[in-house]
């Protein structure tokens, strides 16, 4: 017994012996002796250059830690930064049993501010891919890492495509990863920001075995970032090169209104977002298929691709909808107030350079689209750009009529040009006005719409002041509301129309039966010249003028007469109203001899002859007409060219010359 208790004793000590000298050895053991060694081996097995440039330390007690400072790894050589990962300072507790079978055991990693540069360049290879000539995988005796938990503490990470723009930036504020072994699943939590939007992120993913042998790496995580939740169930087939996704993508917003800046204090519910696809890759490319998107009462199906190609963007898709409420999703602005010398016309600059680096090829059928009050049926509508020539082509039902057009910009080389076309027939012209004013403008009057316009310009303002073209509305029988539209002559047209049906004056309605707008447009200012009518039943009121798109300055001139056929005398001169101001503020006069004497002329001849034309019978026969609307849509518009005078929008018949 007394020699049993002995052997004991004498093994106690052993193994209390080796310990203490163990420990007495790694006290005095300095790492730093171990550098070249150490970065002999990454290179080895990487092919990178490790650097250690600071402070190397070893702790035996309580348990084996290592801190490095100052750590970098260089980049692959076409790489634009000189190194791939660079870190402050790097503490590891290590297990020293798994050492003698070749495994480097590492329970836990703390990393405090590091910076990790990833990049692919042009030929699709990427810098991340440190195994490409050597893995820690393959072969017997390799030398295999094992990490059970990781911290990431303040650190960046960039991704740039060479080709692409500017890079992506994910700034970590705390990464956590833990695992319970090589070949298990890993916990993941991050919580930072992804180009200067706020990110966290919770879930599982595949291990760090199948991660460092690029193979199939399964991922369950949920993304929220300002309010929206992305969750993604699937995997990646090779996830160091971020190649063979194939998952489900789940898209969840409880208020978005804030994303599409909608003022929240309007009424009803915050607005829901919801979403769902399959998300897939293909050389170069992402595709989503099995598209369903909701917001609101609002929906959205069907596929799209994102890709690139050398530098170049490209976004392709068919796209379907039930409903589109446009306005529900973004109201109109309050309109604002103009200070004097305010403009109706706004000031967009053209976006040149977005245009030339995006390539978009997208087909989209509506059953019902609201937008702006005006509401679309069955819309079928081409978007395409290609190398900045962008082509919108819109077709619709557009309320009892059709409606259909061509929109093209083109920023492919110099100064940006737009083209647009656009048709309207048998279109119930009160409902359209009435739609788009939100209020009561015009009842019935169905009748077409035509415009084709084109300038050129770097912003909306330069392209309407060269804009070349012509403009023209017709309708049939219906009634205009007076005190709806304050506008451009249009209380001054019920206002002559009533000098010969005193009978109707205390009426805010006034019936037409047909109704004519005709506008040349050359070189920025539109021109009328007998184009702006109205035929009611006692009465004929004929309109001429310009309007300046360079200076929004107006100066148009109404006229009427009955429809008795008696003309006007000089005892009715006061049945002539001229406009002019601005778009913004139009300002009415009934000054009949002035109007009579300016260019803005009913015809050639009472601009050159004025109120001479009078007294010689001639002024009733250029307005003497019974069926003003058929001869204003007669006239072509070759007929109609009118060479600016001054840029106050006073014109002059060529003919006149």
């Amino acid at each position: 017994m007394r020699t049993l208790v002995k052997a004991l004793f004498v093994v106690v000590a052993l193994i209390a012996f080796t310990a203490l000298s163990i420990y007495a050895y790694l006290s005095v053991l300095d790492p730093g002796d171990f550098r070249d060694d150490i970065a002999k081996l990454v290179k080895s097995t990487t092919g990178r250059d490790l650097v250690m440039g600071g402070n190397v330390s070893f702790k035996f007690f309580p348990a084996p830690k290592l801190l490095v400072e100052s750590v970098s790894l260089s980049n692959a050589e076409w790489g634009s930064r000189p190194t791939l990962v660079s870190v402050d300072r790097v503490i590891a507790e290590l297990a020293l049993v798994p050492l003698f079978s070749r495994t480097i055991s590492i329970k836990s990693i703390v990393l405090i501010r590091p910076v990790l540069n990833l990049e692919r360049n042009a030929s699709g290879e990427s810098n991340w891919n440190l195994w490409q000539s050597a893995s820690p995988y393959t072969g017997s005796g390799a030398l295999v890492i094992d990490v059970s938990n990781v911290d990431v503490r303040n650190g960046r990470i960039s991704y740039l495509k060479h080709g692409a723009g500017r890079p992506s930036v994910l700034k970590v504020q705390n990464l956590k990863l833990r695992s319970k072994g090589l070949f298990q699943p890993l916990d993941l939590r991050f919580k930072g920001q992804f180009n200067k939007r706020a990110v966290t992120i919770r879930g599982e993913t595949g291990s760090l075995a199948s991660l460092f042998k690029n193979e199939s790496f399964a991922v369950d995580v949920s993304i929220n970032s300002g309010g929206i939740v992305a969750k993604i169930e699937g995997g990646l087939k090779q996830p160091l090169e971020l190649r063979g996704l194939d998952a489900k993508l789940t898209l969840t917003a409880r208020n978005f209104n804030r994303f599409i800046n909608r003022d929240p204090h309007m009424s009803g519910e915050p607005l829901v977002f919801t979403g769902e696809g399959r998300i897939r890759d293909k050389k170069n490319r992402y595709v989503v298929d099995n598209l369903e998107l909701a917001v609101g009462m609002n929906d959205l199906a069907g596929s799209l691709s994102f890709g690139s190609v050398k530098g170049r963007r490209l976004v392709r898709g068919t796209l379907s909808s039930k409903l589109m409420d446009v306005d529900s999703l973004f109201p109109k602005p309050k309109r604002k107030k103009r200070g004097p010398g305010g403009r109706v016309i706004p000031d967009w600059t053209i976006p040149v350079k977005s245009l030339r680096s995006l390539d978009l090829d997208i087909n989209f059928t509506g059953r019902r689209v609201i937008l702006r009050g005006m509401e679309l049926g069955r819309l079928k509508m081409k978007v395409g750009l290609d190398s900045g020539r962008l082509q919108v082509k819109p077709r619709a039902r557009l309320y009892a009529g059709k409606f259909d057009g061509r929109i093209e910009l083109d920023a492919k080389a110099g100064t940006p040009r737009l083209f647009m076309e656009i048709r309207g027939t048998k279109v119930n012209m009160g409902a359209l006005l009435s739609a788009l004013k939100n209020k009561q403008v015009m009842a019935g009057a169905r009748g077409q719409l035509y415009l084709k316009l084109e300038g050129v310009g770097l912003n909306s303002r330069a392209i309407a002041a060269s804009m070349d073209g012509r403009f023209l509305t017709s309708v049939g029988s219906g009634q205009i509301h007076g005190a709806a539209i304050k506008r451009i002559g249009a209380d001054a047209l019920m206002q002559l129309v009533r000098t010969f049906d005193p009978s109707d004056n205390d009426s805010q309605v006034m019936s037409m039966q047909c109704g004519v707008i005709i506008f040349d447009v050359e070189k920025g200012i539109a021109t009328s010249d007998r184009g702006i009518v109205a035929e009611t039943k006692r009465t004929n009121v004929i309109g001429s003028g310009t309007i300046s798109l360079r200076s929004e300055a107006i100066d148009l001139t109404l006229r009427a007469q009955p429809r008795d056929g008696v003309g006007l005398s000089a005892g009715a001169l006061g049945n002539v109203v001229r406009v002019r101001g601005t778009l913004a503020e139009p300002v009415k006069n009934m000054d009949a001899f002035g109007a009579l004497k300016t260019g803005a002329s009913v015809g050639a001849a009472v601009a050159t002859s004025g109120i001479s034309l009078l007294v010689q019978g001639l002024f009733n026969r250029v307005i003497a007409d019974n069926a003003p609307c058929k001869t204003a849509l007669k006239v072509k518009p070759s007929a109609r060219k009118i060479v600016p005078q001054s840029s106050s929008g006073i014109t002059q018949d060529r003919n006149s010359r």
